[in-house]
């Protein structure tokens, strides 16, 4: 990949596209946007971690819009906790509203993404197609979905957005430290630092930006970019990124999160080849891959020059430097892989959001080679037919993977769907049950399911604390608490007090709970041991911990 040709005063900065391109481009990815994810901003709702923000935002102890602001749940995130509260104070409530920016948001990134390829010199077909499989990635849909994850977006696509500047900027200014080289050199840093404060996956790109200017720009203005860059994100990263010190980061353990985290990317590249759960051998279809990688540079290093060697040659450097972005993407997960799995649906699937970039790329850079591989053994046609063909393949090729990540995307969007609504007839009949209960109340209620499926909550399960966001917002009552009892997290009832197995934060003493049998209609409010006993025999069999196992 090389810079394209400069489009003339459209292109001053020499980002090898136009504004006209970069506006048509954007409004084909919106359009994909809204024609994919449209219709789920009217019927999905808040979920999981969307509770909670709305329960700190809403009831905050220190008073006005920076106090909600230093109430945020991940305070290692501060850009994050402040573009949070400001949705928040903006949007209110309203679900809706928080999903259709979700889908701006969507076509954002992709459109950043779009125009980051294409100053790093990749034509215009495969950058908007690129762009077009990020926006349906079915292995990163959770930022599309929910309203939590969608800030993701926006700080991947920030990034995205510092480096075209930066690269804009070399390439207008020179490599010499000049007034305007400096004062470009400092938005598109500061950019960059904005994005790993607000999601520090992007961290290891941004350190690693001198390969960018250095690839792009040649040897001169490398150092004093790149220390624009580092410093004040190493600073952000030791002042406030406390979860990565935390953990066992031992030698050991990093080599064994490194397999981790190798074994999690080789599964979603493997359903990123092969979207089905029912495939078992990843590494049969990561096979696939390195024999293109391989035909690639055979081709290169046998084949006589003829375009339809070189329609085959030239992917073999793209689909490796996609390897690596893909590499990149996961850099900052290697020391908590415990916490953080790579193949898993759901809400769990953002920490693909990154990596997705790479996956993007690397599928567009293989439907060509294959293409091209296709096309070149057909016999006795002409050139010009061959080339044809080869496009004609190509295109088909990658609107397929479009069609079917599309599919893949709307069938979770259903599981969303159905999550929202099972929550909404939860809280409704709750209110109609208990339509005034003490403010420090703690509900307990069966038997709706803990969770749609995997990743997909329904109020939790376990120790989440959706539930009690939840019923925070219903009741407007900022000390109260409500947790499921499912077939894996059930009731304890100890001498003086009651709680959920595995919520710590659940413990309340007779008197003050309330358990809600949606069943029977029943309401309890147990006094002492001998009556929870007697409640939560009255209750069971419990809801399921999982309406559902299909992802």
């Amino acid at each position: 990949m090389v810079p394209s040709p400069p489009l003339g005063r459209a292109d001053r900065w020499k980002l090898g596209f136009g504004w006209r391109e970069l506006a048509g481009a954007s409004l084909l990815l919106t359009a994909l946007a809204f024609a994919v994810f449209g219709w789920y901003a009217f019927h999905g709702g808040f979920v999981a971690d969307d509770w909670v923000n709305a329960d700190r935002y809403t009831f905050h102890p220190d008073p006005g819009f920076w106090g909600a602001v230093d109430n945020y749940q991940t305070p290692s995130r501060p850009i994050a906790a402040v573009y949070v509260t400001l949705t928040y104070e903006l949007l209110g409530m309203h679900f809706d509203q928080h999903l259709l920016l979700a889908v701006v948001l969507a076509a954002f990134l992709s459109i950043a993404y779009f125009a980051f390829l294409r100053t790093l010199g990749l034509g215009l077909p495969w950058a908007l197609a690129a762009a077009a499989i990020l926006l349906v990635f079915p292995s990163s849909d959770s930022t599309r979905l929910w309203s939590t994850g969608s800030q993701i977006n926006l700080f991947i696509g920030l990034y995205l957005v510092a480096m075209v500047i930066a690269i804009g900027g070399r390439r207008r200014f020179g490599p010499a430290p000049s007034v305007p080289a400096v004062l470009t050199q400092v938005a598109a840093s500061a950019i960059a630092v904005i994005a790993v404060g607000g999601y520090e996956i992007v961290a290891p790109a941004v350190l690693l930006s001198f390969v960018l200017y250095r690839w792009v720009g040649g040897r001169g203005g490398t150092l004093w970019r790149w220390l624009l860059d580092a410093v004040p994100t190493v600073l952000l990263l030791v002042l406030y990124t406390r979860k990565f010190g935390e953990s066992d980061s031992g030698a050991g353990q990093l080599v064994d999160n490194a397999h981790v985290v190798l074994d999690g990317a080789v599964s979603v590249l493997a359903y990123s080849l092969y979207p089905s759960r029912f495939f078992s051998t990843p590494w049969m279809l990561v096979g696939v891959v390195i024999g293109l990688l391989l035909v690639t540079q055979v081709v290169r290093q046998v084949a006589s020059p003829s375009r339809d060697r070189d329609a085959i040659a030239r992917w073999g450097v793209p689909i490796l430097l996609a390897l690596a972005a893909i590499g990149i993407g996961y850099a900052m997960i290697v020391p908590v892989a415990e916490r953080y799995p790579l193949y898993a649906p759901g809400v769990q699937n953002r920490t693909n959001c990154f990596a997705a970039l790479g996956f993007s790329a690397l599928l567009v850079f293989l439907a060509a080679t294959l293409g091209a591989m296709i096309a070149g053994a057909i016999p006795r046609i002409s050139a010009q037919v061959r080339a044809q063909a080869r496009a004609g393949i190509t295109a088909a090729l990658i609107l397929g993977v479009i069609g079917v990540y599309t599919v893949r995307v709307t069938q979770d969007a259903d599981r969303w769907t159905q999550a929202s609504e099972i929550q909404t007839e939860l809280l409704d009949q709750a209110q109609e049950l208990v339509p005034s209960p003490p403010p420090d109340a703690t509900i307990f209620t069966s038997p709706y399911p803990g969770n749609l499926s995997i990743g997909v909550p329904i109020l939790g399960g376990g120790g989440s604390n959706d539930g009690v966001g939840a019923f925070r917002i219903t009741y407007n009552s900022a000390d109260m608490n409500a947790f499921p009892l499912t077939t894996e997290v059930g009731l304890d009832c100890e001498a003086d007090q009651m709680s959920q197995w595995n919520a710590d934060n659940s413990k309340t003493d007779y008197g003050k709970a309330i358990l809600i049998d949606f069943r029977t209609r029943s309401v309890y409010r147990p006094r002492n041991r001998r009556e929870c006993i007697a409640a939560t025999k009255a209750m069971e069999p419990f809801g399921p911990a999982y309406l559902r196992f299909d992802w």
